[in-house]
C-alpha cells in the first residue's frame, strides 16, 4: 500500500511538472511568434531592435542597448531573439522569485500570475517584464532585511526599464512608514484625494494639462483618457480587495507583510498621480507593483480569522478572471 501511495504521488509530480513546463514553453512561444497577433507596442520594439539603413534607431535602456549590439551581429537584428531572451528570462527568474517568496513551488499561484499579466507584460512590455521580475525577485531581500541586496537588484532592474528607479522609492517608502495601518491609509486618502482633485480640476483644466503634458513629452498617449479616473473599476476593485485583506495581514506574517506593503505602494502611484493625468507612466507604475496582488490575495486568505476559509477563494479568483480579461483587452485586443 506505501508504495502505491508513493508511486501515485510521484506520477502525480511528474503530471504536475511536465503540464507546468509545456505551459511556460507554449506561452513563451506565444509571445515570441506574436500569435494573437501584434501587440500594441510590436511596431515601436521593431523600431528599436531590428536595424534598417539610413533610419535612426530608437533608443532603449543600456541592457538593451548591449542586447541589441549582440542581436546585430551574430542573429542578423531579429525581432525573434530579444523575444525569446525577454519571455525565457521573465518566465524562469519569476519561477525562482515565487519559490523564494512562498518557500515552496506554487505552480497554481504561477499559473494565476502568468494570466492575468502575460497580455500586458511578456506579451507586450517585454522591457517592464524584465524589470519587475527582478523586482519580484528581490521581495525576499527585503523581506530577510538584505537591504544591499535589494539595493543591488533594483539598479540591475533599473538597466532592464527605466520605471524600476521606482524601487528605490520603494525602499525608502517601506523604511520610514513601520505602522501597517499607514500601508492601509496611504492608498486610501490618495482616492479621496483624487477624486477631490477630479472634482476641482473638471475636464476644461485637465484638458491644458494634457496639452503641457503632451508638448513637454511627459504624456506619451497624447490625448485625454477616460481611464484615469479614481472610479475606475480595476483599480477600485483593487483598492476596495487591498485594504480588506491589509486589515486581516498579520504583523508577524513576514511574506504577506511585504506583499502588502508593494500593493499599498502601487496603488498611491495611481491615486496620487491621478490629478495629473498621466496615463502612460502612472499606469505603468502601479502595475509595476500591482503585479504581486495575485500572490497576496491568495496566501493571506490564511490570515481570516475563519474556520471555513475555502468559500474566500472566491474573491481572488474572481479577481484573477477579471483582471485576467482586462490584461488581454488591454495588451493584445
Amino acid at each position: 500500500m506505501l508504495a502505491e501511495k508513493e508511486s501515485s504521488e510521484r506520477q502525480i509530480k511528474i503530471f504536475t511538472y511536465s503540464f507546468f513546463l509545456f505551459f511556460c514553453i507554449f506561452m513563451i512561444l506565444v509571445a515570441v511568434f506574436q500569435l494573437f497577433g501584434s501587440s500594441n507596442d510590436y511596431v515601436g520594439y521593431k523600431k528599436i531592435f531590428t536595424f534598417s539603413y539610413g533610419e535612426k534607431r530608437n533608443s532603449t535602456e543600456p541592457f538593451f542597448r548591449f542586447l541589441r549590439f549582440l542581436n546585430d551581429n551574430y542573429f542578423n537584428s531579429s525581432i525573434l531573439t530579444i523575444f525569446i531572451f525577454t519571455s525565457v528570462f521573465s518566465f524562469c527568474l519569476k519561477w525562482n522569485a515565487f519559490k523564494r517568496i512562498t518557500g515552496k513551488k506554487s505552480y497554481f499561484l504561477f499559473f494565476c500570475h502568468t494570466m492575468c499579466f502575460f497580455g500586458i507584460l511578456e506579451y507586450t512590455q517585454i522591457r517592464a517584464s524584465c524589470a519587475i521580475a527582478i523586482f519580484l525577485y528581490s521581495l525576499n531581500d527585503l523581506k530577510n532585511n538584505k537591504y544591499r541586496n535589494y539595493l543591488l537588484k533594483a539598479f540591475i532592474a533599473t538597466l532592464f526599464h527605466y520605471s524600476a528607479f521606482t524601487m528605490f522609492i520603494f525602499y525608502i517608502y517601506v523604511r520610514i512608514f513601520r505602522s501597517k495601518k499607514m500601508y492601509i491609509l496611504l492608498p486610501v486618502i490618495g482616492f479621496f484625494f483624487s477624486v477631490i482633485c477630479d472634482e476641482i480640476l473638471g475636464s476644461e483644466l485637465r484638458n491644458i494639462l494634457y496639452v503641457l503634458e503632451k508638448a513637454s513629452g511627459l504624456n506619451k498617449s497624447g490625448n485625454v483618457s477616460d481611464f484615469m479616473s479614481p472610479f475606475n473599476t480595476k483599480y477600485l476593485l483593487l483598492l476596495v480587495t487591498f485594504a480588506v485583506n491589509a486589515v486581516f495581514t498579520k504583523e508577524n506574517d513576514s511574506v504577506n507583510i511585504i506583499l502588502m506593503k508593494a500593493v499599498s505602494f502601487g496603488l498611491c502611484f495611481y491615486y496620487w498621480l491621478n490629478p495629473i493625468g498621466l496615463p502612460v507612466i502612472s499606469v505603468r507604475l502601479a502595475e509595476f507593483y500591482t503585479s504581486v496582488f495575485v500572490l497576496y490575495y491568495f496566501m493571506n486568505i490564511r490570515n481570516f480569522p475563519l474556520k471555513e476559509k475555502k468559500p474566500l477563494l472566491v474573491i481572488p479568483i474572481s479577481m484573477f478572471l477579471a483582471y485576467s480579461a482586462a490584461s488581454i483587452k488591454t495588451g493584445i485586443l
